[in-house]
This record gives C-alpha cells, structure tokens and sequence, in this order.
C-alpha cells in the first residue's frame, strides 16, 4: 500500500485530486433528488451544498487511501513500485509538465519500464474507474451515515 500511495502523486498531483474530487461532488449524480419527497428536495439540495460538499472536502486524505487502495488492488507490486521510483526522478516534473527531457531522464524511465507502465495504466483505465467510482460512492454513503449520526436534527423529516 505504501508504494500505492507514493505512486499517486506520480499520476496525478494533489492539486489536480482536489480539483477531481471538488469537480464530481459539486453536482449530485442524476436522479439523486428523486429519493426525496418533492417538498423536501430543495432542502436536500441545500443540505448538499452546506453539508456534504464541506465534509468531503475535508476528508481528501480519506479519498487518497481509496485511490490507492485501486492501485494496489489493480496494479502488482512490482509495477507500483516501479511507479513510485518514476515518481522519485529527476525527470518526473519535467514529464508531468511536458518540459523536454534530458537524455538522463531518458535513461531513468527506460531503466524503470515507463513505456510498459504507460500502457499498463491505459490497459486498466477503465477497471481503476469503475472501482473508483463504486468505492466512492460507498465511501459518499458512509460519509452520510456519519453526519446523520453527529447532526440529525439537520436531516429529521428529510427522508421518506
């Protein structure tokens, strides 16, 4: 797992996670407010924006270890470790921002197999998305419980 978290920051910086996670939380999936009563749905839509939207933001932390979690669970650990020893070059910033490469650089990621890394990750795009996107909304769900139980009467008559 440890190598899974190191390796995060090599696809994606934290800034770049936030922006993803700050993107997909601000609009509730389609459909979300029909599970609620039509007089109560502009309050669910208030308890959204002021309620959840804050919480999971303050959790990123939270989403990090689940992002790593389907790295470890798609990835092998040798990959992973290859990925985070990329992640550790020189070069790495340079290829993040698509500056040119010294020859070193090259040397580097040949070295550590980036070429096969690159098409390992592109093979598994869309598994690493499907689990992220069930983990998170499992992790949305629990988030919910969680405020439910530390603030109910924000919630009491919302529900069905």
């Amino acid at each position: 797992m440890a190598y899974a978290l190191k390796s995060i920051s090599f696809i994606m910086s934290e800034s770049q996670m936030m922006q993803k996670l700050n993107d997909g939380i601000r609009i509730p999936p389609p459909n979300y407010f029909d599970q609620f009563p039509v007089e109560k749905r502009a309050r669910a839509a208030e308890l959204w924006s002021q309620e959840l939207v804050p919480e999971i933001l303050g959790r990123f932390p939270e989403m990090k270890e689940i992002l790593a979690g389907v790295l470890a669970d798609v990835l092998t650990t040798d990959e992973l470790r290859r990925l985070a020893e990329v992640g550790d070059q020189p070069g790495a910033v340079r290829l993040q921002t698509k500056q040119p490469l010294t020859d070193q650089d090259v040397q580097d990621f040949g070295r550590l197999g980036l070429v096969a890394l690159a098409k390992r990750l592109e093979e598994t795009k869309e598994t690493m998305n499907e689990l992220m996107r069930v983990r998170s909304e499992r992790w949305a769900i629990s988030i919910v419980g969680d405020l439910m139980r530390r603030k109910p009467d924000l919630f009491s008559g919302i529900y069905r």
